[in-house]
């Protein structure tokens, strides 16, 4: 995700509204912590850092509470949009139906399987077949192929 949003950073002028929301269990488990200040100082940029409950600091100033109810009440815009997502399995399944009530399309909804990859290359070759996809580096799917998707996965 860090290269994703460093790309739109660094091409600012070509996006319009940009959202991070970003989760970890506890504070001492949030990484890249001086990029999320420089992100958060920035005044083209909403940044929404949480943690889990139980996971805060007493000198913790951000969101308490998980991910996919921190996303529904930041309510990114669908509109012209697209939602990028990672993150364990669990987070994805239940942040997916979050962000089409959100109004976001299927097709404008990307994330990772990488945990559900259960035997590396040729799970993936085998996913581009069925799928019609090409992956180079990390698998990435919209919602709409994730539907189309065994239950294993």
């Amino acid at each position: 995700m860090r290269c994703v949003i460093w790309n739109v950073l660094d091409r600012r002028d070509r996006y319009g509204d940009v959202t991070i929301v970003y989760g970890a269990r506890s504070v001492a488990d949030l990484v890249y912590k001086r990029e999320l200040e420089e992100w958060a100082a920035r005044a083209d940029v909403r940044l929404v850092v949480t943690v889990d409950p139980g996971g805060e600091t007493p000198d913790w100033s951000g969101e308490v509470g998980y991910v996919t109810p921190v996303v529904e009440q930041t309510a990114p815009r669908p509109d012209n949009a697209v939602a990028v997502l990672c993150g364990p399995p669990i987070v994805v399944k239940l942040t997916l139906p979050v962000l089409e009530r959100l109004g976001f399309a299927d097709e404008a909804i990307f994330t990772t399987l990488e945990n559900r990859m259960k035997c590396g290359r040729r799970q993936v070759r085998s996913l581009q077949h069925r799928l019609g996809v090409r992956v180079q580096g990390r698998p990435v799917f919209t919602a709409a192929q994730i539907k189309t998707l065994p239950q294993e996965f």
